[in-house]
Formats: structure tokens, sequence, C-alpha cells
């Protein structure tokens, strides 16, 4: 599957260069937000994998250890917690990590449509985090990954054939839009429709107050 430049490579860049504050990146599943994530980390840790989950649960120190954090390096390592709004106290966690080592590294944090509601309440989180919200693939994108300038609105350009037939028959969620085979794009959109009955809307369902 060739990889697709995304538009969000180029954010998270200029982010990193210019700002000391945790990358928050939430949207909706199979947008692309763990591939992101894993372009730019040197420690990745995602919430679905035990072991990276029970080092996570061990707290902030463990993950530093875990990730050679210091401020002896040149360099900032990038630390990415990939799906951490399952973690039940995952804006304490975040706090808690960013306070001690913004620092020593930079961080990712990756999440649901469930994160991007709940990172909204409260403010323990102010001044720690700026928010990305990733999108499927649109014309826009296709046609440059590069960041707008003060000008929004650019002049119209052409889509190549191929690009805009693909957009329009897969949709703009990145692995269907690639591989452009039909029969895996039913699959894919059965299973996605079902973790959307099953998963988010049982994560929306549950108090927005949760810490």
């Amino acid at each position: 599957m060739t990889a697709i430049p995304r538009l969000y490579e180029t954010v998270l860049r200029d982010h990193f260069a210019t700002c000391r504050q945790m990358a928050f990146l939430s949207g909706p599943r199979q947008v692309g937000k763990t591939t992101l994530a894993k372009t730019f980390a040197t420690t990745f840790l995602s919430w679905d994998d035990p072991g990276d989950r029970a080092l996570v649960l061990r707290g902030p120190a463990s993950v530093a250890e875990a990730a050679g954090l210091s401020g002896l390096s040149d360099s900032s390592p990038v630390v990415a917690f990939d799906e951490i709004h399952h973690h039940p106290r995952w804006k304490t966690f975040l706090k808690g990590f960013f306070d001690k080592h913004e620092s020593e590294c930079r961080v990712i944090a990756t999440g649901s449509a469930r994160m991007d509601v709940w990172k909204r309440g409260g403010d323990s989180m102010m001044g720690r985090y700026f928010p990305y919200r990733v999108h499927p693939l649109s014309v826009a994108e296709l046609l440059s990954a590069d960041i707008p300038g003060d000008d929004l609105v650019r002049p119209p350009a052409p889509l190549a054939p191929d690009l805009w037939d693909a957009l329009r028959t897969f949709g703009g969620f990145p692995e269907p839009f690639a591989l452009r085979q039909p029969r895996f794009h039913r699959k894919w959109q059965r299973l996605r429709f079902e973790q959307l009955l099953r998963e988010d809307l049982r994560d929306f369902s549950r108090s927005p107050t949760s810490p």
C-alpha cells in the first residue's frame, strides 16, 4: 500500500518546532492518528498493548525511565500515547507526565471522538496541549499537504482523475482510499460501522466529567 503524504505531518513538524505543549490528535476511527503518532514517536506506547498499558499504569516515572528521558539529551525525543483516552484517569496521567518531563521530551496523545469531547471538560489541562482534529482525506489535502498561509483560500487547481475517482468511490479514509479494492472497502465499512455502534456510542454514554 502506497503511503499517502498527510497535511498533519506538516502540522506536527511545525508544532514540535515551535511549541512545548502536548499535541492531542483526535478524530474518527481509522483516520490515521496512530500512523501519524508512529511517524514521529521515538517511544510509542499503545493502550491496546498489555505490556504498554501496564507500563503506563505504573505511572509517569516508569514511562520516563523506559523512554530513556533525561535532561542531558541534545534533542527532544517524542513520546506517543496511543488510545490513551481509555485510561480511567488519562487527564491526571498526562498532566503529571507533562509537568515532570516537558523539558525532556515532546508528547503526542491520540484518542477517539470521546477524547475530543472530554478534553474540553475542566481546566486541569489548560496551557499544556494544543488539539488537532484529524479528518479523512479531502480534495484540498490531496492537492497539497502544505499548511496554508495567511490566505486560506487557494486558487482552483485540477485534481488528477484517478484521485478524484478513488475519493468518490472509496471515501477519504486512508486505507480503503489507498487500496482501492471494492471487496476490502465493503468489509472495512461493515466492521467500522459495528465498532461505531458497539464502542464509540458506549464511550459517549459515559460521564464527560471523568478525570
